[in-house]
């Protein structure tokens, strides 16, 4: 979503609030580990700071699709977060102080892409490892059966065990000696 900063360059201290709903529903994030599962709600302040600097804050939701780590079932993750951003025009030469959460984005002539400061918030906010729950099974490794749907009826403890750990059958647990 392109949106045209021209009246808020004008003068230091401008702002402009937005709040819509942008259709990216359907659209993969990193090569599709994610796609988006819903509109994304933004309600966010775009503020000249000075010389080009365009600071956004605000807030977003949206529904993420992913697959579970384990089972590989798609599942729907709410997401609902803070949003704060810098637009940096393209020839700034300033040094800027990093701001813990705050994403830098570079823009040039007098529109921003609101979008590419949104997506770097999505890709931090999908789990590394999602799960569709706490306790998935994941997938029989024998011949890919769901272990959360059904039992397979395959033994999925290997009964091989290492010739070197072969003395420790022979140590009582339960007894105190």
């Amino acid at each position: 979503m392109q949106i045209d900063v021209t009246e808020l360059l004008e003068e230091t201290g401008h702002s402009l609030h937005l709040e819509e709903e942008i259709d990216y529903k359907g659209h993969e994030l990193q090569d599709g580990r994610a796609v988006l599962g819903s509109v994304v709600s933004v309600d966010v302040t775009l503020t000249h700071l000075s010389e080009g600097l365009l600071e956004l804050t605000g807030t977003y939701a949206a529904d993420l699709i992913v697959s579970c780590s384990r089972c590989l079932q798609d599942l729907s993750l709410e997401l609902e977060e803070e949003l704060l951003g810098l637009f940096i025009p393209e020839n700034y030469e300033q040094d800027i102080e990093p701001r813990e959460g705050r994403y830098r984005v570079e823009y040039t002539g007098s529109s921003v892409e609101f979008w590419r400061l949104i997506r770097q918030d999505f890709l931090v906010n999908i789990p590394m490892r999602p799960l569709c729950q706490d306790d998935c099974q994941g997938l029989c490794p024998e011949c890919g059966a769901n272990l959360n749907q059904n039992d397979c009826g395959h033994d999925l403890q290997p009964e091989v065990t290492d010739p070197r750990l072969e003395g420790l059958k022979d140590i009582d647990i339960e007894s105190n000696q």
